[in-house]
């Protein structure tokens, strides 16, 4: 009986200890309540990133890779894993970033001819190829590559056709000069999403780039999510 007892009062208090924890991780004062608190993790919204498995879904086996160019933080790259882990996909996963922000000739050129403040573009220089891929491989993912370097002299030829990718590094320069070396790499049906494809937006150069892509080859002007650039191959 008193072994009952023990147990019990066990429970009860594991389950006012949990009470206790969720009353503190709520009413503790800020900022330490903003590193308790579930926040959303992606720099892309939830349409996006639908669109993109149901892209992956689509175009698997067709021997394209998918890509990701402009990984930030990595969140998006671990729920591109993920979702080809959990679905069983073996396709070729490549990962590319300068991890030290961008390329001094993309910010001037966004300075010098589109009006922007250096001090606001200058940001994303935080991140190590290894610690990235490392924290990859921590949780898992293998099968993958990660290369470090600017998406404008990637050898593009060398990592083949690309079945889904996903263009996030915000400048003019960077987004129009990549779409020129990829859009010929997209198998049928195969499909790029730009992000940042808003008006009047710090990080406005890559809509510019994309609306200037897609008038040049008469290709279709079509938003996914509200804010990203869709070019279907």
């Amino acid at each position: 009986m008193s072994r009952r007892m023990s147990m019990s009062k066990i429970t009860e208090l594991s389950g006012s200890l949990d009470k206790i924890a969720r009353f503190l991780a709520y009413h503790t004062p800020r900022p330490f309540r903003d590193f308790i608190l579930p926040s959303y993790p992606y720099a892309i919204n939830p349409a996006m990133l639908s669109f993109l498995t149901q892209a992956i879904d689509k175009n698997r086996g067709k021997g394209g890779a998918v890509c990701e160019i402009g990984v930030g933080w990595g969140h998006t790259s671990v729920f591109l894993l993920e979702h080809m882990r959990s679905a069983g996909y073996n396709d070729r996963v490549v990962f590319v970033d300068t991890f030290r922000g961008f390329t001094s000739e993309s910010m001037d050129h966004e300075v010098a001819y589109r009006g922007k403040l250096k001090r606001e573009i200058d940001r994303f220089g935080y991140a190590s190829p290894k610690v990235y891929e490392k924290n990859l491989r921590k949780q898992g993912y293998d099968y993958f590559e990660v290369i470090p370097g600017d998406c404008e002299e990637v050898d593009w030829a060398r990592i083949g056709t690309l079945a889904v990718v996903l263009l996030d590094v915000d400048l003019y320069l960077p987004t129009i000069r990549t779409l020129e070396a990829i859009y010929p790499l997209l198998v049928p049906g195969g499909v790029i999403l730009i992000d940042d494809c808003q008006p009047d937006q710090t990080f406005d150069g890559a809509l510019q780039a994309y609306s200037e892509f897609t008038k040049a080859r008469n290709l279709p002007f079509e938003i996914v999510g509200g804010k990203a650039g869709l070019i279907t191959g």
